[in-house]
């Protein structure tokens, strides 16, 4: 009977399945690949390959791997399937046979590049691929090709270019030239993609599009015809048709999509069907009819719906840290949720939120019951306050059994006098001295009963006990609400509005308010201890950040008490507000730690009084304790009701007149008794200080080098804390208010902020929470949980999150450039949800911000596997050292065509030459197919040995065995060493073609270690010259266009000539007064397509300002 009911639940679960598997829709198919007879598609789904009939219908998974398998294309025969994969850590190719078996590594390489296509090329099965793997200076891949064995990569030609395919005779080649993101819509610039013919035989080349947009993804039909997609007319990127020799203008639309664009395409090898990928959707299109419309293609696959849900240990992922006022309960976020334990050791943790919504911006109320954070599951960023409903402890006596009364048996006894009579005889018995003490512990236990007994309700104890956690929304609607800054007094949250709006919450009455319009997103704000002031750094339209003090009750103006042109912040009150820290970058463009007494008496105090006034502030602090909790405040938090009550308000002198409101909080069955009109008098909350003068006054603290950061002033005002360097690595230091006796505290941690004592520091050390001592004894508190992850759901999340940063941040204007920014977040909303790995969100992410045609936007996600090929990224990643030559195969090895000056081989004895046969490293035989990096795996600044044969000079010369060692450098560093040998052969060139009259020097990048160079070069490059030539090509940006121009734009006013010196020079000045190195002779700029950014605002401020001649090319178009 079992057997047989097992039988049948068996066969009616195979049933379902069957089912689920017929109506499982595949949802986001990316990178479809054709048959060469039209028959199969391949393409990229949930991070593994699949493949389905073109026609549609049921889908076979071919691989399953936790890396991504993304791009690929059948072989010439059909029979087997190249693909990109990064299992290795980085993206290489692998191969497989169409029916998912035969599994085969291609390439090993460390540097990532793009399959292009595999095709056949003069007669060979050959794979294209398009990677920046020389590291030219050059910002744009080249095309490789390499066998279909795999093996090295060699270039296809010497120009630049991706997206490769040959044509059905194998001797011409198409393919894209330009560099814009195809995400980024309605780009036309220098950038721009253009279709390009290589004929492999003449080795010419010849531009076939020309539109000032773009054009690419080239795929041959038949000899005299090719597809591509193109963004003309419409904006959108559509297919187009056109012929090889007919013009720039030869193109005819196949397709009429609007406002989406075509992403991936793939051919048949007779030209006659083109398959594409729309947004999540695949088409395919039959080009042997003339007006033929694109038809959807449905593929279905075996529902997999397990794997969209993941299960994440977050023991030791801890983002953010908060400590309850009375220490007793750490508040910590890990992978976006709140979670909460108690700092006695071994305590549990408790979850207080869940969800793929992302919780943020934790703060405690100031009597500890209530922790607030800020998070977007309602779709848009509010504040939320967690409170507890019931302890551990509340609930096991909750489940106690009531106790049953003890039955006892009667016993014969001594019969009872009354109980007046026995107390009488008492006292008369009692000494009389005797009863003037119980007169006085009677009227202490009257005294205890008249006293009212602390609700353990309000006691914030209970967070270290916690069981059941109740969350409530304090903030909704469609204001971005984030970053929430509790009263000291527990009235009222500050907080950040939208874009930088500092705006109140009164607990009370639940009424919001902007106190504060502001635009600086990064603006900081901190109440003194006491709750009357507020600090707040904020930048101005120069972008220069002050600290201002303002009074929390709106009494006074706001005051900057630090009015410096260089930037200012991370300000700290002492406890009695008498003293203010905050960080500076106004010496040596560094930040420091400085410190001003806001109560300028206290810079007249002797060494003795003042160590005094801190002596009588630490006995203040100790007398210090976190407000007590009050029933109506926690109410209201939870379910206010107000009334508001015009206050007539007595004015004390010097303050301006104003209307206040009190909050009256009505609870349940009660009756607001309300008074019509009362007086309140307020104190000036700047009395005893002195701040219009204080940025007069402010003194430095701190003097390492680098930058301070994380500060903290401890309660007193005698001690600060801070994160400063110690050589090359950050440690936790503590130093005195004026410099001295500065200590190490420990090594490098993040400083979130101190415990309500100031004894010890709070803070964040490799993905736990730490309370450390002064002195440095630190105690850990990592979590217990495991978090299940929806991964369609987070990424729908994390797409509005890049809406509302964009929204907030970036995208103001509802009607710039025609777009309805909802609908549009609507749509890739969805279609994220659809997304189950990183790379696939990263795909739609940054579709969804190319709509905004904007530069400097992008979305890369963190990959746990190391998607991407992100170095070091995934375990079984082995970084590949570098000897710096240039080589190819031969019999025997492989042989030497070029040697980077000053690098390892270079460098070695013997040294390695051209022309020399690398026949072994480390004593193991040189493979001539494959590239010498991957015996190299892992080796980087490890000496090896290299075996090698040099053919001796003269007509009978014979190959000689020789060896030498030498320590391979990293990828990086072999790049910087092609940057240097490049640019110094410009630099010759120059020289040559001047006759050494004019100067040469190539800025690599805007930022500062590249202007150091710059400094450093500009007396080898122009010292004796006529003339400088500037180059700023392939330059990607930064910030130091304005230091530049300071040495490069300079009006001179005056020239020094010393004693016996040439008089004839009327150039010279003493370089020791100047900021920095200044060049005013006669000058050129060099730019091109690939200045970038900053790149771009120097070459038009040269131009500008008339300083000399701009030559080259239109930059890239890259500034907003």
């Amino acid at each position: 009977m079992h057997g047989h009911l097992a039988t049948q639940f068996l066969a009616a679960s195979a049933v379902f399945l069957a089912g689920a598997a017929v109506g499982a829709t595949v949802d986001l198919p990316r990178y479809p690949a054709l048959s060469p007879d039209g028959s199969t598609i391949a393409f990229s789904w949930r991070g593994d390959l699949w493949s389905a009939p073109s026609g549609g219908g049921a889908a076979m998974r071919l691989t399953s791997n936790a890396a991504n398998e993304t791009r690929s294309a059948f072989t010439p025969d059909g029979t087997h399937i190249v693909f990109e994969s990064d299992r290795e850590g980085t993206k290489n190719l692998w191969s497989i046979a169409r029916d998912g078996s035969d599994l085969t590594e291609l390439t090993n390489l460390d540097v990532t590049f793009t399959l292009s296509s595999v095709g056949m090329l003069n007669g060979a099965p050959t794979i294209f691929i398009d990677s920046t793997l020389e590291g030219d200076l050059y910002r744009a891949a080249r095309p490789f090709v390499l066998p279909l064995a795999g093996g090295t990569p060699v270039r296809l030609h010497d120009a630049f270019g991706a997206a490769a395919v040959a044509s059905p005779d194998g001797t011409r080649v198409l393919f894209e030239r330009g560099g814009s993101p195809w995400a980024r819509r309605g780009y036309n610039g220098p950038d721009n993609h253009n279709v390009w013919l290589y004929d492999t035989a003449s080795k010419a080349f010849t531009q076939l599009t020309k539109y000032d947009g773009n054009d690419g993804l080239p795929r041959f039909i038949n000899a005299d015809e090719f597809v591509s997609i193109s963004d003309r007319g419409t904006g959108s990127l559509n297919l187009f048709r056109s012929q090889v020799g007919g013009g720039f203008d030869s193109g005819a639309r196949l397709t009429e999509f609007t406002n989406e664009d075509i992403h991936g395409l793939a051919v048949s090898a007779d030209g006659n069907l083109a398959v594409f990928a729309v947004l999540g959707d695949l088409y395919r299109l039959d080009l042997s009819k003339q007006g033929a419309k694109p038809e959807k293609i449905t593929i279905t696959a075996a529902d997999d719906s397990f794997a969209d849900r993941e299960f994440k240990q977050v023991g030791r992922g801890i983002s953010e840290t908060a400590l309850s006022p009375d220490g007793k309960t750490m508040a910590m976020v890990a992978d976006g949720d709140v979670f909460v334990r108690a700092t006695e050791d071994k305590s549990p943790t408790r979850r207080v939120s869940e969800g793929e919504a992302r919780e943020r911006d934790l703060c405690w109320s100031a009597d500890g019951m209530t922790l607030y954070f800020a998070s977007d599951r309602d779709g848009g960023d509010s504040l939320y306050a967690a409170t507890v409903t019931q302890t551990r402890t509340e609930a096991r006596a909750a489940s106690k059994p009531e106790p049953i009364p003890a039955v006892i048996p009667a016993t014969p006894a001594t019969p009872l006098a009354p109980v007046e009579a026995v107390t009488k005889q008492k006292e008369a018995d009692a000494p009389a001295a005797d009863a003037t003490q119980d007169e006085k512990k009677d009227a202490k236990k009257d005294d205890k009963k008249d006293e009212k007994k602390k609700d353990p309700k309000l006691d914030p104890a209970r967070w270290s006990d916690a069981l059941q956690i109740d969350v409530k929304p304090l903030t909704s609607g469609p204001d971005n609400d984030r970053r929430p800054v509790a009263s000291p007094d527990g009235s009222c949250l500050l907080f950040m509005r939208n874009l930088a709006d500092l705006a109140r919450l009164d607990l009370a009455s639940g009424e919001v308010k902007v106190i504060h319009p502001g635009w600086d997103d990064e603006t900081e704000v901190v109440f003194s201890p006491d709750g009357t002031l507020i600090a707040l750094a904020e930048s101005d339209q120069d972008f220069n950040k002050d600290v201002w003090v303002l009074a929390a009750d709106g009494s006074q103006p706001a005051v900057n008490v630090t009015r410096h042109p260089d930037n200012d912040g991370n300000p700290r009150f002492s406890a009695d507000n008498k003293i203010l820290a905050f960080l500076s970058e106004r010496t040596n463009e560094e930040f420091d730690a400085w410190i001003v007494m806001l109560d300028r008496d206290l810079e007249g105090y002797s060494a003795r009084d003042l160590e005094q006034y801190f002596k009588d502030a630490a006995e203040a602090v100790k007398k210090r304790k976190p407000i007590e909790p009050k029933a109506a405040v926690l109410a209201a938090v939870v379910a206010p009701a107000v009334v508001s009550v015009e206050v007539k308000v007595e004015v004390a002198p010097n303050i301006v007149p104003q209307v206040a409101v009190e909050q009256v909080v009505i609870e349940p069955a009660a009756v607001a008794v309300v008074e019509p009109v009362k007086s309140v008098v307020i104190k000036n909350p700047f009395e005893g200080l002195e701040l219009d003068d204080a940025y007069l006054r402010v003194r430095r603290v701190t003097t390492l080098a680098g930058n301070e950061t994380s500060l903290e002033l401890v309660p007193t005002g005698d001690r600060l804390i801070f994160s400063g360097s110690e050589g090359k690595e950050r440690a936790l230091f503590s130093v005195k208010y004026d410099g001295t006796e500065q200590k190490k505290v420990t090594g490098a941690a993040t400083m979130v902020g101190l415990n309500f004592a100031g004894d010890r520091v709070v803070a964040l050390m490799a993905g736990t929470a730490q309370t450390i001592s002064l002195t440095g004894e630190a105690k850990s508190f990592d979590i217990s949980a495991t978090s299940e992850v929806g991964l369609s759901e987070r990424n729908a999340q994390k797409l509005g999150e890049v809406s509302r940063i964009l929204g907030t941040k970036f995208y103001v204007d509802p009607m710039v450039k025609g777009l309805d920014w909802a609908a549009l977040t609507e749509r890739y909303r969805d279609l994220a949800s659809r997304a189950v790995t990183a790379d696939e969100f990263d795909f739609i992410a940054n579709m969804f911000i190319g709509h905004l045609d904007a530069s400097h936007l992008g979305v890369r996600s963190s990959d746990p596997n190391g998607g991407g090929g992100a170095p070091g990224a995934s375990p079984s990643r082995r970084a590949q050292g570098r000897l710096g030559v240039t080589t190819n195969a031969t019999e025997g090895g492989r042989i030497i065509t070029a040697v980077l000056p000053n690098s390892p081989a270079a460098l070695a004895n013997p040294a390695l030459e051209v022309g020399d046969v690398i026949t072994t490293i480390d004593f193991e035989k040189v493979d001539a197919t494959k590239p010498l990096e991957v015996m190299l795996a892992a080796k980087i600044g490890q000496e090896v040995f290299v075996g090698f044969t040099r053919t001796a000079k003269g007509a009978d010369a014979k190959p000689i065995d020789r060896s030498t060692m030498l320590v391979p450098m990293a990828s990086s560093e072999e790049r910087s060493l092609r940057y240097k040998a490049e640019t110094l052969a410009n630099a010759a060139k120059v020289n040559t073609l001047s006759d050494g009259r004019i100067g040469y020097i190539h800025i690599q990048g805007m930022d500062q270690a590249s202007l150091d160079r710059f400094e450093r070069d500009l007396y080898a490059a122009a010292n004796g010259r006529d003339g400088l030539i500037v180059d700023v090509r392939n330059n990607g940006g930064g910030s130091t266009a304005d230091l530049l121009l300071s040495s490069i734009d300079v009006r001179r006013h005056a020239y020094a000539i010393p004693r016996e010196g040439d008089r004839s020079l009327t150039n010279s000045y003493p370089q020791d007064r100047l900021f920095i190195q200044r060049y005013t002779m006669p000058m050129s700029m060099l730019c091109n397509e690939k200045s970038f950014s900053n790149a771009e605002i120097i070459s038009h401020a040269f131009k500008t300002l008339g300083r000399g001649t701009l030559v080259g090319q239109q930059t890239a178009g890259g500034v907003i």
